[in-house]
């Protein structure tokens, strides 16, 4: 069964290849085994690394980890007020900080190496067991390490999980992000899950806190009585045929580490953890924890566990190591290799989900592109259909070592992680001036970004091409990074990027030049190096002038193709004839553009017409009925809108929908009045005539206008409410449309029904008398 189940899976898979990054569940410290693709490129990339490194400037010497023995972990808990601010007498001292966590494990990797504790902010790394505060993040040279991204919480925790993914959902399709249980966000989707729950009957929901862990607070229920509406949780549906080993469920604990965020550079961990329920699955009886729960801190606690006594013996107890697992699953049939593709693919998914939040947090706070990192432990289900499911995304797993098994594989990936990292020792005393400028230069940042909020659609335009950045120091140093990580991965193995990489492009909101130029030079066969070169869309995003539907041009086939310099030169910055400004290729902006046509007595429906239009429709539309009966996703997608970063006006969260719409449209207005483009005698004619137009159209011909946009932020804008499928006006409109056909029948049937004469008379009132006359 299993072999045909696979068989039909593997036809159908369009996502990436377990080649293009090798097998997991070999064993840690063993000989990587290279698939051939790779072997194909370790060449290329010996070959580029060693280019690079002749030309590579002098940097303190990395530091380098091993995995910490039993003896040698620390039995006390961390010490506080070791080192005061300002204390440079130790300025080349390895000093380290840990924050809201034990980190027992981690402090006994550092201290092994030497490095001390100290509770100033001179760490050369931050071990914190929650989300960093922003303070932080202040002030930190190239060579300190926080283990936190900056909003990394958007997976990690359970309701900025599920809503992350249902926005991804609505964008792509929910048959391209579907290794998600049917998951709502209480209180606020309760009317939602109520539908759900009603067409869903003989279904059981899992309850869980938005924001705990180590199986705190979860239950499972059948009945819509049960729910709770007093308190923030999350409900998903429940799995009701996992896969079973011995009787047992059980899931997976995988280390996913991520280095960088721009270029995203994300690893998997050779080894991992499969955790089982300590008692037998059944659907019969749904109250055992023991039976249905496979988090390790509630199975310990039930007398029938078996605890781990021998990491060499790692398939004995409730607690299998990853290799154990694999080895098991290829004796029953299983094909490991498209189980390990669809887990790859549904990693890389997660983390693109919140790709845009990261960067733009890491942009503002100014910091160097290796000053984060983060040690995710994803938790996968895999049901009798041999499909994985996300359960959650843990920001800080659990390095409790309270097993042989946990000590081997949990010491083997910090020191690892560590290792793959290149922490550095540096002087202390001559970084200091660096973090001076650092904190100025990211004050700078943030009064840049408020000023971005205040132009017309965010981000200023960048003439800077791929060309330009391909052949820039910061590239060439970026690209040995990457290559110089990949040697020290160990047992670690890369998933982004690879030579499949480019299949996840279109889910990345901003295009990054960095991520297009690193693939091209690391995967060059995989490009077709006999076309021009591509030009790709600059880092920070462009600032259209106004939203404009592309003309469409036909190709002609005996047209002769356009040599490499006519290309380049298409490319290069120009500049408006008439006011000077930079334009994205043309040679009169958008503005002077409008002012010169309204002279001539054209008619100009811009972009910025039909926005404004299709929201003040959204707007009477949304204000006409009760704001409670509208949809979720509705709500969500309005909010999303009214909130984004481009708008300059911030607005009270408390308002109503309709509210909020009207103070963007208002804005937009005022926006346009800036232009000054109304100084004509004829324009006042011209703007009735062009507000007639825009009024003819219907709600699904704005929509259609609206999403021939190809600027990055004004597609950003629009896909909040118009999205490539469905609009939210139109869904709104049929909404209404279905409702008041529904009240229409409901009134035929009681018109129909015959009334007694007496029932006439009771209900009959006389009519008052409002003339003089009788």
């Amino acid at each position: 069964r299993l072999k045909q189940l696979q068989e039909d899976q593997r036809i159908n898979w369009k996502g990436m290849t377990v080649e293009a990054v090798g097998m997991l569940g070999s064993g840690l410290n063993t000989k990587e085994s290279l698939t051939e693709h790779l072997r194909t490129y370790q060449v290329h990339w010996n070959k580029l690394l060693k280019e690079l490194q002749e030309a590579e400037d002098s940097k303190p010497p990395l530091i380098t980890f091993s995995p910490v023995q039993e003896h040698q972990l620390l039995r006390d808990a961390p010490p506080s007020n070791i080192y005061s601010k300002g204390n440079f007498l130790n300025h080349k001292e390895l000093l380290y900080r840990v924050y809201k966590t034990d980190a027992r494990l981690v402090r006994s990797t550092l201290e092994t190496m030497g490095f001390g504790h100290t509770d100033s902010h001179d760490w050369n790394i931050m071990w914190i067991g929650s989300s960093a505060q922003q303070y932080l993040y202040e002030g930190l040279n190239q060579y300190q390490r926080i283990n936190h991204f900056p909003n990394s919480h958007e997976i990690t925790r359970k309701d900025k999980l599920c809503m992350s993914l249902l926005v991804m959902q609505e964008k792509y399709g929910k048959e391209e992000f579907d290794f998600i249980p049917d998951t709502f966000v209480l209180p606020d989707e309760y009317r939602d899950f109520y539908d759900h729950f009603i067409h869903r009957k003989r279904k059981h929901w899992i309850v869980k806190p938005s924001n705990s862990s180590q199986g705190k607070g979860i239950y499972i229920i059948d009945s819509i009585k049960d729910v709770p509406l007093d308190e923030p949780c999350v409900v998903s549906e429940y799995i009701q045929n996992p896969l079973l080993i011995n009787g047992l469920k059980f899931d997976l604990r995988l280390y996913v580490l991520v280095t960088s965020f721009e270029p995203l550079r994300v690893y998997i961990y050779e080894e991992g953890l499969a955790r089982f329920a300590s008692e037998p699955y059944t659907q019969s009886s749904m109250s055992s924890r023991y039976s249905h729960l496979t988090n390790y801190s509630v199975n310990k606690k039930n007398e029938k566990f078996v605890q781990n006594t021998d990491w060499r013996a790692d398939d004995v107890g409730h607690k299998w190591s990853l290799k154990a697992l694999k080895n098991h699953l290829d004796s029953v049939g299983v094909d490991m290799d498209l189980l390990w593709s669809r887990i790859y693919d549904m990693v890389i998914k997660t983390i693109l989900s919140m790709e845009n939040v990261v960067v733009d947090s890491i942009r503002k706070l100014a910091l160097h592109r290796n000053n984060c990192f983060d040690l995710f432990g994803f938790d996968v289900m895999i049901d009798s259909n041999l499909k994985p499911w996300l359960i959650e995304v843990n920001l800080s797993p659990s390095m409790a070592t309270e097993a042989p098994l946990d000590l081997y594989i949990k010491g083997n990936l910090v020191s690892d992680a560590f290792n793959l990292m290149g922490l550095r020792i540096f002087d202390r005393r001559k970084e200091s001036m660096n973090k001076v400028r650092n904190r100025i230069k990211a004050r700078q940042n943030q009064m840049t970004y408020k000023k971005q909020r205040k132009t017309k659609y965010g981000r200023p335009q960048s003439p800077q091409t791929k060309k330009d950045f391909s052949s820039s120091f910061k590239f060439r140093e970026i690209l040995r990074e990457t290559l110089q990580e990949y040697e020290r991965r160990h047992n670690f193995r890369r998933i982004y990027p690879t030579k499949d990489s480019r299949m996840y492009d279109k889910y990345f909101v901003t295009q990054r030049t960095v991520n297009k130029a690193i693939f091209k030079a690391l995967f060059p066969s995989t490009v077709d190096l006999s076309s021009p070169p591509e030009q790709i869309e600059p880092q920070v995003e462009e600032a259209p002038e106004s939203f404009s539907r592309p003309k469409t041009t036909s190709v002609e086939p005996n047209k002769p193709k356009l040599k490499k310099k006519d290309i380049e030169q298409s490319f290069e910055p120009k500049k408006c004839t008439t006011c000077g400004k930079i334009t994205s290729g043309s040679s009169v902006c958008t503005s002077c553009k409008y002012k010169s046509q309204s002279k001539e007595g054209k008619l100009v429906i811009t972009g910025d017409d039909i926005l404004m239009e299709y929201i003040s429709r959204l707007m009477h539309a949304i204000k006409a009925i009760n704001q409670d009966s509208l949809k979720s996703s509705w709500k969500r997608a309005i909010e999303k809108f009214t909130g984004h970063y481009v708008w300059q006006n911030s607005e009270d969260p408390k308002l109503p929908l309709w509210k909020k719409l009207e103070s963007r449209v208002c804005e937009m207005r005022e926006r346009r009045k800036k232009l000054n483009i109304a100084k004509f005698p004829s324009h006042e004619k011209l703007e009735e005539q062009k507000q007639a137009v825009i009024r003819g159209f219907s709600a699904s011909q704005l929509e259609g206008m609206l999403r021939s946009s190809t600027k990055n932020v004004a597609h950003e804008v629009v896909s909040c409410v118009v999205s490539e499928e469905k609009g939210v006006l139109t869904e709104i409109i049929r909404w209404l449309a279905a409702s008041a056909a529904s009240q229409q029948r409901s009134r035929k049937t009681l018109d129909c029904e015959p009334e007694s004469p007496a029932s006439t008379m009771a209900s009959y009132k006389p009519r008052p008398n409002t003339s003089g006359k009788l």
